[in-house]
């Protein structure tokens, strides 16, 4: 459960049963360093448990809680809304938010994939390879990376999957694959050895 406030109201009271922390996303408007947009954005406090707090600011800066966060609250705001008064404007956005958090966890997912394929499995050729992709919209990714890690054919779809850390599913999907094609090579480790 998330509990949330929006700046300058009460925040709601945390549950007496979980000790929670207040995360919350800086107030722009007291910075001279951003744009007017940014300042009339409103801020948000989520409370967490402290081991969670914990295990985020380990973390630090690497994720934006914002992004992980706004589809959510988006999603329940959409389906609480399409509850209320059921119409086609009220399904869209549902949908267009449910849209939205399942691009967020696909993305989530494929960089997490991605990371642990280049820390614990790939060989130094893969990611040159792989660093050598170049992506365009409509491409067949799966044909350009089994090309790039399989250029002879050697491999079947399940032993080119193992190597990857991926389903077999993965393979055919080209969301999932353009994700974890851009998170190895944002990765840059071909270039630091």
């Amino acid at each position: 459960m998330i509990l949330a406030s929006v700046c300058g109201r009460v925040p709601v009271a945390p549950c007496s049963i979980l000790r929670t922390v207040a995360i919350e996303i800086p107030d722009a408007s007291a910075r001279s360093d951003c744009s007017r947009a940014e300042r009339d954005v409103p801020n948000l406090n989520l409370y967490v448990s402290d081991s969670l707090k914990k295990r985020m600011d380990a973390i630090g800066g690497t994720i934006n809680w914002s992004e992980i966060v706004r589809p959510a609250i988006l999603r329940a705001v959409a389906d609480f809304e399409h509850q209320q008064e059921r119409n086609m404007t009220t399904a869209l956005e549902r949908l267009r938010a449910s849209k939205e958090e399942y691009e967020v966890e696909l993305k989530a997912s494929a960089e997490t994939t991605a990371r642990a394929w280049v820390d614990d499995e790939a060989a130094y050729g893969d990611l040159v390879r792989v660093a050598k992709i170049r992506l365009e919209r409509g491409m067949d990714v799966s044909e350009l990376l089994t090309g790039a890690l399989d250029p002879n054919g050697e491999l079947t779809t399940e032993e080119l999957a193992s190597h990857l850390g991926l389903e077999e599913a993965d393979l055919s999907d080209n969301d999932f694959l353009w994700h974890f094609i851009v998170a190895v090579q944002d990765r840059e480790i071909a270039n630091k050895i």
